[in-house]
């Protein structure tokens, strides 16, 4: 029976004790089950055997399994005996975990040979916390095409084949390494240990032939007793070996051991020539990575990429010279919190010779948490990182220079000791030209990234005070994005001579926490920068100015100056910024096609954003944004002329926010064409001065914004003067604002002839929205209307307006406490009927002193209304009648 059962899963039996019961060969011919090909077994908490048999016949059962999963099957000491391993010819793979008794997976007799499991291909073991060995007794084991195993969580397992059948308990084991020469892997590819607490070794001295030859990943976790990954002369085995990984592993000393003892036959040909990525991470007792003591030969990883270490203790440098000089291919390099690192390269009793390259490839740096470091590169070397895209550098206290040529000698592991190193920092790169392409650059602690020292920068430690960031000594033609964060000493950016052609393709600039910076740099580099879209500037306390107007040949400059890619301008916490834009000579327009953002805050020596040649030459212009800058008393100045009335100023803004700005009186000091016709948000927000919106006469005088205040009237004259002004969709929240009548001057050309939407809240001094003379087009195409807390709003809306809202769908009015009539003074050409076709929806909340809905004898007709709310309108008498039907 069960002949040509295929797949068999056994779970959650409680009485089972063996798959199979076989004493004889009459029960073997019975009861094997030979067309099986998936086993599955789990939570079986009775079970000690996969079948009961110590006969030579159990090898015919099973005899086509491909795959074994046992789990949960708490009873089980052994899982094979040798008799059932040689049924599993078939067998390709074999998962076992959470077994809690478990010792090993193949116990044999004293028999001696070789097993061959030949289609075995992967052994995932995990959780087995009684495990000594894979296989216990005198035969070894080939696996021919085993190309991964993965064993986590196995604390007592030592070895994977244990010849010595002792049942001493773990002493007969110690000192063993996990692979010996009783286990042949030839094809074996990837190999994860995790969590093996009594491993010391993974190689043995001998192996048999080919073993590991094809091994491409280790990756080592949480094993405390490892101090190596085996001997130095498993290396000529990993040529084809792409990754190491280590980790958590408290007391490895070394990545491969120096102690053969024929390690000198070994040590000039060593090298990894597929080795693409290495990660050590948290081993503390990590003294070196590299086999570096002879230094005189070059340990080439033609491919290695990407090197990660974090949490070496006991490292003083990541790489000796004659290291640095063998990866070529070397993109990215992340050293995270090693607290004895005292540089990068070392030079392990020699100098780098001055045509080395080091890193020609290096794409991205890190350096963190390093509070040792001193420097990069402990001798001369040429640092010409034409790919370098990020180097980032935090918490590097001590780090001084790029690259010394004097400070640090010796021969310590590293090839270094510290000798009297000045604490005041001589240069950041040093007398190296250095390229790179694009640079986040966060920098703590450090005061430059000159490239100057010895004779020809001798002025001593003084030397570089009040020098700026980047000089004539360095070349960053390919420069895109430059991010400086706390750089304290840090007083300039840029030097007035530079190397042709650098910075000109820089995109970005961002500073932050430059708390001495006085300024970007000169007005002569801004030629240069005519690939710059963003510029960011927050928190440097002592800045003034964006670009400095003191060159000596400023006039050169200031008639031809303009950024023609800027895009974004962002401005944040510069309390001494006295202005943003180069305005002393107001007949220049300053041109920035493309600017579309402007975000200004508590930037409190400002008097105005834009003077009237700046605002002239943002046509692009979106987004404005205004916060908290104590003394601006207008957005737009006008530094001693008048806009011409055809110029346009911002046609394109979409959102305009003005808040906390307790001086400012107007948003233009002189007539110009407010005509926004993208206008989508307004938001005027605790400006208790503002009494204008464009003014012709009250403000006037030659600040630096162009004007000082003089008589200006407390009675506002409206919110918005003279101009036309085409909004679509405008959300206003406005605080403490008087007045929002549309009114004006001659014309009385307000016009909203687009404005969909109308929100009008907490106006405590409004007591009417709109002028009874509104101009036709006004207000036509408006859908919802919502006035709330408007306290003194005695009535809502006029006659002349009320006949042109067709389009009204929804009314709200809330908590508006005199309010007495939504309409009134109904004209006596409106006819018998006011028909508002589209309205749905109306509420009045909350009105204590609504007497009536509209005052005259007209009737209203509502064919779609839907909802309609009355509520806390307690002196509401007149009925609401003729609301018309669907």
């Amino acid at each position: 029976m069960l002949q040509n059962l295929e797949i068999l899963s056994i779970e959650w039996c409680n009485s089972v004790e063996e798959v199979c019961e076989l004493h004889n060969e009459n029960d073997a011919q019975i009861a094997t089950l030979p067309c099986v090909r998936d086993l599955n077994l789990g939570k079986l908490p009775l079970m000690k055997h996969l079948w009961w048999n110590v006969g030579p016949y159990a090898y015919k059962s099973l005899q086509n399994l491909n795959s074994l999963h046992i789990y949960e099957c708490d009873s089980l000491i052994h899982l094979f005996s040798s008799n059932a391993m040689k049924s599993l010819v078939q067998l390709q793979e074999l998962k076992v975990r959470s077994c809690m008794m478990l010792k090993t997976i193949f116990s044999n007799e004293g028999e001696d040979g070789v097993i061959v499991l030949p289609e075995l291909c992967s052994v995932k073991i995990d959780d087995l916390p009684e495990l000594l060995t894979f296989s216990q007794g005198s035969t070894g084991l080939e696996f021919p095409s085993l190309d991964m195993i993965e064993i986590k969580s196995c604390p007592k397992m030592k070895v994977f084949v244990d010849s010595d059948v002792r049942q001493e308990g773990n002493h007969g084991i110690i000192s063993r390494p996990l692979f010996n020469e009783k286990v042949a892997l030839p094809n074996l590819q990837a190999l994860y240990l995790n969590g093996l607490a009594s491993l010391d070794g993974i190689w043995h001295t001998q192996l048999p032939d080919k073993s590991f030859s094809k091994l491409q990943v280790i990756n080592v976790m949480n094993c405390g007793q490892l101090l190596d990954l085996g001997p130095l002369n498993m290396l000529p085995r990993l040529q084809m070996l792409e990754v190491i990984q280590v980790t958590n592993c408290a007391s490895l000393e070394q990545i491969f051991t120096l102690k053969h003892p024929q390690i000198q036959k070994y040590i000039s040909s060593v090298s990894l020539i597929n080795l693409v990525d290495l990660v050590l991470e948290n081993l503390p007792n990590l003294r070196q990575i590299w086999w570096d003591r002879t230094p005189n030969h070059t340990h080439r990883f033609p491919r290695l990429a990407a090197i990660e270490v974090e949490s070496c203790d006991r490292l003083d440098c990541i790489f000796p010279a004659s290291v640095a000089r063998g990866v070529p291919q070397l993109q990215k390099l992340k050293v995270y919190s090693c607290m004895s690192v005292k540089a990068i390269v070392g030079n392990n009793g020699q100098d780098l010779d001055p045509n080395d390259m080091i890193f020609p490839q290096i794409c991205s740096i890190e350096l963190e948490n390093l509070p040792n470091v001193v420097v990069f590169c402990t001798r001369m070397s040429v640092l010409r990182w034409l790919s370098l895209k990020e180097l980032r550098i935090v918490s590097c206290s001590k780090m001084g220079s790029f690259v010394s040529t004097s400070s640090l000698h010796g021969e310590g592991s590293g090839g270094f000791i510290e000798e009297n190193l000045s604490n005041n920092i001589q240069g950041f790169f040093t007398e190296k030209p250095l390229r790179i392409r694009l640079v986040p650059i966060l920098c703590y602690r450090v005061k430059a990234m000159a490239i100057w020292t010895g004779q020809a920068g001798s002025e001593g430690n003084h030397g570089i005070i009040s020098r700026p960031l980047f000089n004539e000594k360095v070349a960053l033609p390919n420069l895109q994005a430059l991010y400086l964060n706390g750089l304290a000493s840090l007083d300039g950016i840029w030097h007035t001579q530079l190397p042709d052609k650098s910075f000109s393709k820089l995109q970005v600039i961002n500073v932050m926490n430059c708390g001495q910076l006085l300024d970007l740099g000169p007005l002569n580099m801004l030629p240069r920068l005519q690939m710059l879209e963003v510029i960011q500037v927050t928190n440097c306390a002592s800045l003034e100015q964006i670009f400095t107007l003191k060159h000596p040949q400023i006039q050169k400059y200031i008639s031809s100056v303009s950024l023609i890619n800027l895009v974004d301008l962002v401005l944040e916490n510069l309390p001494n910024l006295r202005q943003i834009w180069w305005d002393r000579t107001p007949n220049h327009t300053h041109r920035f096609p493309r600017l579309a953002a402007i975000e200004v805050e508590s930037c409190d020596r400002l008097d105005c954003i834009f003077p009237a040649s700046v605002a002239r030459g943002v046509p692009q212009l979106q987004k404005l944004k205004v916060y908290s800058c104590m003394s601006v008393k207008a957005i737009v100045g006008n530094n001693g002329q008048d806009l011409d009335p055809n110029d346009m100023i911002f046609p394109q803004i979409c959102s305009i926010e003005l808040e906390n700005l307790p001086n400012v009186v107007v948003f233009c000091t002189r007539m110009s064409v407010l005509r926004w016709l993208s206008l989508k948000e307004l938001r005027i927000v605790s400006c208790s001065k503002m009494g204008s919106f464009v003014s012709t006469s009250s403000l006037h005088g030659e600040g630096s914004g162009g004007f000082i205040e003089e008589n200006l009237s407390n009675n506002i004259q409206g919110f918005f003067t003279e101009k036309p002004l085409r909004i679509r969709l405008v959300p206003i929240l406005c605080y403490r604002v008087k007045a929002m009548a549309i009114w004006t001057g001659q014309a009385g050309s307000i016009v909203f002839p687009s404005l969909e939407k109308l929100r009008v809240d907490n106006l405590e001094c409004v007591n009417a929205l709109w002028h009874t003379d509104t101009i036709a087009e006004s207000f036509c195409q408006l859908r919802v209307l919502e006035v709330r807390n408007c306290d003194n709003l005695l009535q809502l809306i006029p006659s002349s307006l009320l006949s042109r809202m067709h389009n009204l769908e929804e009314l709200h009015v809330n908590q508006c406490r005199l309010l007495e009539k939504i309409a009134e003074n109904l004209e006596e050409d409106l006819g018998e009927k006011v028909m508002l076709p589209k309205l749905h929806t109306v509420q009045l909340i909350n009105l204590p002193k609504l007497a009536s809905f509209f005052s005259g004898d007209r009737s209203f007709e509502w064919p779609n209304l839907e909802r309609f709310a009355l509520e806390d309108c307690p002196s509401k008498a007149q009925p609401i009648s003729h609301l018309g039907h669907r």
